[in-house]
């Protein structure tokens, strides 16, 4: 799967998720990205950076 259909995905079980929950916002200005859409990009970055990580682990160990 590419990762733009990974990030749909995510992105879609989130949106889902979240309507089924109490609306977190009731006041202000609109915002520019929907709460799904901010979790999605966090997430994401998140599961990038542990990917990176464990990359990097591992290389670390073949070089001993």
């Amino acid at each position: 799967m590419l990762i733009e259909g990974i990030i749909i995905e995510i992105y879609v079980r989130i949106n889902d998720f979240l309507k089924e929950c109490i609306p977190l916002r009731k006041r202000g200005f609109p915002p520019k990205l929907s709460d799904a859409e901010v979790i999605t990009m966090d997430l994401f970055r998140n599961l990038q950076n542990q990917n990176f990580g464990k990359e990097t682990r591992s290389t670390e160990a073949e070089r001993t």
